[in-house]
């Protein structure tokens, strides 16, 4: 019922989007639009895997139209053969022909929104960080279609402003690079003689000028369930919502009031025998969205926040089991200074009262180069526990091919009359000399004790 619903909503906001823009651009796949027949149409590319940089010409074209919504981008890749049909699903990887487009609408050559579409129809998008990760979990509202001829395929993608947050002043500009992967040939070429596995990646994106105002945006999804329990003879009402508010493009307010995660697929089973933790990935769509901000991870296992723990079962307190009852999100973003504030509370079960989560992050960026701070606190009344956690992380960029990332971590936890501190710190480094080598180090060091780790949301 609730897939049902939220796809319902979707594609009546793509469709809506697509009859307001009409006059710009029809987003069916065959490009045929008079705005197309003016954009400057790009056809070099270069082959970045296998990784000989090499120039080619039009192994694809590609072009672009930005306007106050947001940004058309028409790509036509050429086959040399049928192309292969596979069995794919949205939001996973393809390993057939495909296109993937990036923009790092902040231009900060730290993270870029990842979108991607094959000649099938099919799509996954997705957050590409600065640490190599791509977070497929991610997801917005974008549209697009494509369409195969005899000796290519297409396809047009229309991405609203609305769909990605940044900070970006008018008169400004954001990072772009849009990648194919061949079928015929087995290799991947780029707009960009760049790729993911490089640290200079990032840097090389090509710069989009573009104009935008100031745009407002409220969402609101309201749900309302009734249960009939047969065997047991019981009925029960659940009603609560999710809201996502952007007042500017560099705000954002998030909130959800006794939410439904019914929609949600469930973790993979997974059978651990080793002594390091397996972490599952966030699905759910509040914690997803806007999300980037707080990710702040280290070697190993290490992570800050981890927010599939908030609403459910707390391994510290082996009777504990709450939901999540509520939570909000808030960001905002200029051109150098990143801020965000994210709550949560729980409902426990037996009569106990719930855990509260606070997290408090602020980041500081200058160029290619970042220094974050984060507070987190974690209250879990039923055992008198209070933990707080301050962390703190630099990211040097020494040139185009090596950088540096250095971080320290201190947890205070206070339970009954006991108070327990301890730190850690890590340095990580990597360094590409050639276009062939890649070097990368770690250092690190922490007190492996479920009193350091537990509270970092983790």
């Amino acid at each position: 019922m609730n897939k049902s619903f939220n796809a319902s909503l979707q594609l009546l906001y793509l469709f809506a989007s697509s009859i307001a823009f009409a006059t710009e651009v029809v987003v069916d796949g065959s490009l045929n639009d008079s705005g197309w027949q003016s954009a400057k149409r790009n056809t070099v590319n270069y082959q970045v895997v296998p990784q000989t940089l090499t120039k080619v010409e039009s192994n694809f074209s590609y072009q672009i139209i930005t306007t106050d919504h947001g940004i058309y981008i028409a790509v036509v890749a050429t086959t040399k053969q049928p192309l292969r049909v596979r069995t794919q699903e949205n939001d996973s990887l393809f390993t057939n022909d495909h296109i993937q487009l990036m923009i790092d609408m902040n231009n900060t050559e730290q993270t870029s929104y990842v979108f991607s579409v094959n000649h099938q129809g099919y799509y996954y998008d997705g957050i590409y960080k600065q640490n190599k990760e791509l977070d497929l979990d991610w997801g917005n509202q974008w549209n697009f279609k494509t369409k195969v001829f005899t000796d290519s395929w297409s396809t047009e993608i229309y991405i609203p402003w609305t769909a990605m947050s940044f900070a970006i002043q008018e008169q400004n500009e954001f990072g772009l690079s849009i990648t194919r992967y061949d079928e015929s040939t087995n290799a991947t070429y780029s707009s960009i003689p760049a790729n993911a596995s490089m640290n200079s990646f990032l840097t090389n994106f090509n710069k989009q000028k573009v104009e935008i105002n100031n745009q407002s945006s409220l969402d609101v999804f309201p749900y309302i369930s009734a249960n009939r329990d047969i065997a047991n003879n019981k009925n029960s009402t659940d009603i609560g919502a999710e809201l996502f508010w952007k007042p500017t493009k560099s705000q954002q307010l998030s909130a959800t009031i006794n939410p439904d995660f019914g929609q949600v697929e469930s973790d993979e089973l997974v059978v651990n025998f080793s002594a390091i933790e397996s972490f599952f990935s966030e699905k759910r769509p509040f914690f997803n969205d806007n999300q980037s901000l707080f990710e702040v991870s280290g070697p190993e296992s290490l992570r800050v926040v981890h927010t599939p723990r908030i609403g459910g079962e707390s391994y510290y307190d082996e009777d504990y089991s709450g939901e999540l009852d509520s939570a909000i999100k808030y960001t905002i973003s200029s051109e150098q200074l990143d801020f965000g504030l994210l709550s949560a509370f729980e409902s426990a079960d037996s009569g106990k009262s719930g855990r509260d989560f606070w997290l408090l992050r602020g980041q500081y960026r200058l160029g290619a180069n970042k220094f974050g701070a984060s507070l987190n606190r974690v209250n879990t009344p039923s055992i008198e526990r209070n933990a707080i956690i301050i962390e703190s992380d630099f990211n040097y960029a020494y040139s185009d091919s090596a950088e540096l990332n250095f971080g320290i971590i201190r947890s205070d936890i206070e339970q009954g009359p006991e108070t327990t501190s301890d730190f850690g710190w890590w340095l990580t480094g990597s360094t590409e000399p050639s276009e062939q080598h890649n070097h990368e180090f770690s250092l690190f060091y922490w007190m492996n004790r479920p009193e350091f780790i537990g509270d970092q949301f983790v």
